[in-house]
């Protein structure tokens, strides 16, 4: 049987931990103002940069659209034919330098966004502009990526659709939708 003073004991241990917890101010951005754009980490920068989905696509990557960097990187596995993959490479391709183009507009907006803070002089009418821009140019690098997608799937039969699903470690509910072919 547990002592009372025992009890109580634990119990002070466990209320002065919390309270120790909570007095202790969260620091969740520590070190981010060191960063060359402040809502950017360097691995978003780069994979901005290359061209890279970060993350944009995936409402179609994970519905049955496959992408076709991931396409073209399972090409043996989906026994993808010559033609298949040529015209694959050719959606990437275009993808991939539209996406750095935009990619790199977006960064300098990000960065342009943030400089209105670092020189103080951000104002609603400036931070309405910045966003504006920044966000636009956010919405064009995501459909440039789900665009490329899309153009995908009437390539691939659906059995690769549903091969690059399981591939992918994906459910498959998406790879069954009867998507143009």
């Amino acid at each position: 049987m547990i002592k009372r003073p025992v009890i109580i004991v634990s119990a002070l241990l466990l209320l002065s931990g919390s309270a120790l917890a909570e007095s202790k101010p969260s620091q969740p951005y520590a070190g981010q103002d060191k960063r060359t754009v402040s809502s950017l980490s360097p691995a978003d920068l780069t994979a901005i940069s290359k061209g890279q989905g970060w993350g944009l696509a995936k409402p179609a990557e994970l519905n049955g659209y496959p992408g076709p960097i991931h396409v073209l990187e399972l090409a043996d596995r989906l026994e993808l034919s010559k033609a298949q993959i040529s015209q694959v490479r050719e959606i990437y391709s275009k993808m991939n330098a539209n996406a750095r183009r935009i990619g790199k507009a977006f960064i300098q907006s990000e960065a342009e966004l943030d400089a209105l803070f670092k020189t103080g002089s951000a104002t609603p009418k400036a931070l309405k502009r910045a966003l504006a821009k920044t966000s636009q140019l956010r919405a064009d690098l995501r459909e440039a990526h789900l665009d490329a997608h899309i153009r995908t799937v009437p390539i691939l039969t659906q059995h690769q659709r549903h091969l690059y699903a399981q591939l992918r470690g994906y459910s498959n509910k998406g790879s069954h939708s009867g998507h143009a072919h």
